[in-house]
């Protein structure tokens, strides 16, 4: 029997909901508010948070399978070119810090809606950058606040961890609106704070957040990274189960549960090796495991890629021509298909 916990963080309700629930569809939650421009985030009440743990077992009322993902195959793709812009502070242009013996703040992974819209977190020039076909919008960071996690849910809502000296917080956008906070939600916010979606909650660190609108089908993921051999379980919305084993020269990060009920993880296949290779995995929910490789993997602050049903998203700089690159792989499953 396989067993996994995981904690997950409730909020007190309001309208005479019990605390320790998921207030999940309502209007209003302890330590939220729903916000119009100009609206200050000051004297927030305080959340209430219980502890409850989901449990990853066989039964007799869940399929389980368990699938193998060791002798997955590795396919190449060229990539789609989005964007490239040099570095700097100009229209559309990235910055970066200049240090020689420091890891130089740069943009996050950018991330891309349904309307293919690209949204930059260019963090030195402490601006967001909407990229929308020619045109670039750019919109300043609230205050002295830093992004620390960012995430794309349903109906092209952006949530945002930002930190500051005397406030953390979760703040909602829509995608093409940077500049009117939605909802601002109180968070614990360290840096590269996780986003995961789940159902009708975002779950921040731990913490379960109600999403503004709509809701989210992509499956669970319960990794086991730090077993020999790695592996993960997928717990889908109908109740089955999928085990994945993974190849024990892997070096697995990032699993996310994308809404084609697909898994997609990332990470360096035998790092020992002279020559080892970044690769993107998908694991489909038929047993199917198959890669493609992502050269280089990502330059971004937060070392991650955004994918969704379209592919792979991934920020590079080129340092010989001093351009940033934003460039879409496909997913495997449509390269071996």
């Amino acid at each position: 029997m396989l067993l996994a916990l995981i904690a997950v963080a409730t909020v007190a309700c309001s309208d005479n909901v019990p605390a320790g629930e998921l207030c999940l569809g309502e209007p209003k939650c302890a330590g939220t508010e729903t916000l119009t421009a100009g609206s200050s985030t000051t004297n927030m009440p305080a959340t209430t948070m219980t502890t409850s743990t989901l449990e990853v077992a066989t039964s007799t009322s869940a399929l389980v399978q368990t699938w193998d993902a060791t002798g997955a195959r590795i396919l190449q793709a060229d990539p789609e070119l989005l964007y490239s812009v040099r570095t700097g502070d100009g229209v559309g242009e990235f910055g970066m810090e200049e240090c020689r013996e420091c890891d130089p703040a740069r943009p996050w992974a950018p991330i891309v809606d349904s309307q293919n819209r690209i949204l930059v977190a260019d963090t030195v020039n402490r601006r967001w950058l909407l990229i929308d076909v020619a045109t670039v919008t750019s919109v300043p960071f609230p205050g002295d606040e830093v992004v620390v996690g960012l995430g794309l849910g349903p109906n092209d809502i952006v949530y945002v961890v930002y930190s500051a000296t005397d406030v953390e917080r979760v703040v909602a956008y829509e995608s093409s609106n940077m500049n009117t906070p939605l909802r601002s939600t109180p968070v614990a916010a360290p840096l590269f704070s996780r986003l995961t979606f789940d159902g009708d909650a975002l779950v921040v660190n731990g913490r379960s957040v109600p999403l503004v609108s709509g809701r989210s089908l992509s499956p669970g993921v319960v990794p086991a990274f730090d077993e020999s051999p790695p592996s993960l379980t997928v717990l889908y919305e109908n109740g089955q189960q999928a085990h994945w084993m993974l190849n024990v020269l892997q070096s697995p990060i990032g699993p996310i549960g994308l809404e084609n009920q697909s898994v997609f993880v990332e990470g360096v296949d035998d790092a020992s090796s002279a020559a080892p290779q970044f690769v993107g995995y998908e694991l489909t929910s038929d047993g199917t495991a198959v890669g493609v490789q992502v050269p280089g993997g990502s330059d971004a602050l937060n070392g991650g890629l955004f994918v969704d049903e379209r592919g792979i998203v991934r920020l590079r700089h080129d340092m010989d021509a001093d351009l940033w690159l934003i460039e879409r792989f496909p997913l495997p499953s449509a390269l071996n298909s």
